[in-house]
């Protein structure tokens, strides 16, 4: 009862949140954006009081999700701003559905440092899928000088397509400088146990492409 009630506060808060942003914000088509964005979301992943109960029941009692989340993955990076370079995430399990994670991207002119923490589990709205919840610090330091940090906060999606492919998506909301907001997609393909390629697509700002390997340490 009490989580049925949630939903429905938390959609009213952000039709009236939208209401206010549009009178009061009306050049900040971004953040309008991630708030229509969110009230598609929020009743896609969370359409009944019952799809929430079971992810925070599950979270709250560390039964594990669908996919793996101990893995690190090297790629290269195509930036349409900030030219090539070579990127780094690592995830590493502090319980079965809770997750810290770290991020390094060195480019051309400018130099990206995150960390933060995921919460992941199913729903049972989609089979063979996690819905991840995270949020996290973001630091960006550029070669001519200067540099700008702030908050990240992301909804996404990890869904197994067959045992060797899986495919994902997530929205971003970044708070670091401007508020900007980040759609990824991206597939994941199985060579051995251990290694697989990895590649995604993201869209924002500065679009950008990620090709290369992610490796499972489990």
């Amino acid at each position: 009862m009490f989580l049925c009630v949630f939903v429905i506060y938390v959609r009213y808060f952000l039709l009236v949140s939208l209401y206010s942003m549009n009178k009061l914000y009306n050049n900040n088509e971004i953040l309008i954006m991630f708030y229509r964005l969110l009230l598609i979301i929020i009743p896609l992943c969370f359409s009944g009081a019952a799809y929430a109960e079971s992810f925070f029941n599950k979270v709250l009692t560390n039964e594990p999700g669908e996919m793996g989340y101990k893995y690190v993955s090297l790629t290269f990076v195509d930036n349409r701003t900030f030219d090539s370079g070579i990127s780094f995430y690592g995830s590493f399990p502090l319980a079965n559905n809770v997750v810290v994670d770290t991020y390094y991207e060195a480019l051309s002119d400018i130099t990206v440092i995150g960390v933060g923490g995921l919460l992941h589990q199913t729903t049972g709205l989609i089979d063979d899928a996690d819905i991840n919840l995270a949020a996290g610090f973001r630091r960006y330091s550029y070669d001519a000088g200067g540099s700008d940090s702030g908050l990240v906060a992301s909804l996404g999606v990890r869904k197994e397509m067959n045992p060797d492919f899986e495919l994902n998506t997530k929205a971003t909301l970044a708070f670091v400088d401007d508020t900007d907001l980040e759609v990824e997609v991206g597939a994941v393909y199985e060579i051995t146990n251990a290694l697989h390629l990895d590649g995604k697509v993201t869209f924002a700002d500065t679009d950008k492409l990620n090709i290369g390997i992610r490796y499972y340490l489990d």
